[in-house]
């Protein structure tokens, strides 16, 4: 069995339910609201996606900040209907599915989010790859045997987002390929140092306080930012979750970061 499966296996055994990890309050859209509609709306219910239905009322696609945000920038007005910068199709899964098989069908669909429905059909709730992937990760953190928590090279390196690892005071403790992109140096050479030893001070000082703002939230933080690639000179638009780990005794042991 390989590194990968025997993560996924291990994540079959420990990942929370998906309903746990879910957004189970559904903002619904029109296909005919505008950018300007959606963007007043998620803000006011501080929700960060909202579903697009269509003509008969059933989901047609989602449309999140990023995407407001990817929009707005290729210069989309703000009367831009939904229709035109929605994520679609949609794609629904089983509520009672398990993680691990839930975020193998983002991968294969090459799609973020997933609408869970109800034996009857139902919509039950919507879940995004980045939840998927902080509840896998965060259960391999509280493996007992060290079998267990090697498995977590296996998982982090299929992920294709950039994911790390990092210790309260900054320290990097791992991260994925797609992250030491991003670096443009390996992952053994990133272990043990911080951002100030990869990005210019101002780029580390907005990175340290994002990590500091998620400890002192004892949540996920949430931040859009571009991210320039060390390894070819190429840059992106990021949406970046950091989440605070603990340990089983509740005492905070580092930042998960997305």
């Amino acid at each position: 069995m390989t590194d990968q499966a025997r993560a996924l296996d291990f994540c079959r055994r420990t990942a929370a339910p998906l309903l746990e990890i879910a957004t189970r309050e559904v903002c619904s859209l029109g296909e005919e609201d505008t950018l300007g509609a959606a963007t007043a709306l998620m803000a006011e219910r501080r929700i960060s996606s909202g579903l697009v239905a269509d003509g008969s009322g059933r989901p047609a696609g989602i449309v999140t900040e990023r995407d407001v945000v990817r929009a707005m920038h290729a210069g989309s007005a703000p009367e831009t209907p939904l229709a035109r910068v929605m994520s679609a199709p949609l794609v629904s899964v089983p509520e009672d599915i398990g993680c691990e098989d839930a975020y193998l069908v983002c991968l294969h669909e090459g799609i973020r989010h997933l609408v869970l429905v109800d034996r009857a059909g139902a919509l039950t709730g919507v879940v995004s790859d980045h939840d998927l992937t902080e509840s896998m990760a965060l259960g391999l953190i509280d493996a007992k045997q060290e079998d267990d928590r090697l498995f977590l090279r296996g998982l982090i390196d299929a992920i294709p987002d950039l994911v790390w690892l990092k210790k309260p005071d900054g320290r990097y403790l791992a991260c994925n390929p797609r992250f030491e992109r991003s670096f443009g140096a390996r992952e053994l050479e990133i272990l043990g140092k911080t951002d100030y030893d990869f990005v210019d001070a101002g780029l580390a000082d907005m990175f340290r306080a994002n990590d500091r703002k998620a400890m002192r939230k004892g949540g996920p933080n949430i931040n859009e930012e571009w991210i320039r690639f060390a390894d070819d000179g190429h840059s992106e638009l990021l949406q970046t979750i950091k989440t605070p780990m603990r340990d089983a005794a509740g005492e905070l042991i580092g930042v998960l970061g997305t």
